[in-house]
């Protein structure tokens, strides 16, 4: 019972000595500036080549053409991309590099015979249009996504 009584006393004598944050004298270190490097990942560069070959960008509208299922447009849009994992087996196969490329909305409506459908939120459409791309043996190859090429798609021949 003494060692208790002893060892609660020195914790409480000690505590706040031991646990004292000493202040330490302001100085002024200098300051370096914060550079940004200029260099743009590559994929970024991919990704907005291969989209622009399948949307057509007028206003704050996108449009994508689904061949028989009709013109869709879509607002509040945001490409990106995430990085797929590159194994071991993939760079024994020259396979250098992975991602996937998202077209994703928040609002969109369909055109058909019809007319303009009334918009709706993407929740359950999000992030359904996508591009795989893979960069193998030094060369990117470009998976499909559901639209088709705008070949004929301009600002001017969308329906109002």
């Amino acid at each position: 019972m003494k060692r208790f009584c002893f060892g609660l006393v020195l914790m409480v004598v000690c505590a706040p000595m031991l646990l004292a944050q000493k202040r330490r004298p302001r100085t002024k270190t200098p300051s370096k500036p914060s550079v940004k490097s200029p260099v743009k990942d590559e994929a970024s560069d991919i990704e907005s080549k291969a989209w622009s070959r399948y949307y057509v960008k007028c206003g704050e509208s996108y449009y994508l053409d689904y061949g028989g299922f009709g013109l869709t447009e879509h607002r509040d849009v945001l490409i990106h991309y995430q990085e797929l994992k590159v194994t071991e087996a993939d760079k024994l196969n020259g396979i250098e590099r992975r991602f996937i490329s998202y077209f994703d909305y928040k609002l969109f409506r369909t055109h058909n015979q019809s007319g303009w459908g009334p918009w709706g939120d993407s929740e359950l459409w999000a992030s359904l249009e996508r591009i795989y791309f893979t960069k193998k043996n030094g060369a990117w190859e470009e998976g499909k996504p559901l639209a088709v090429p705008n070949t004929n798609l301009s600002c001017s021949n969308i329906p109002q």
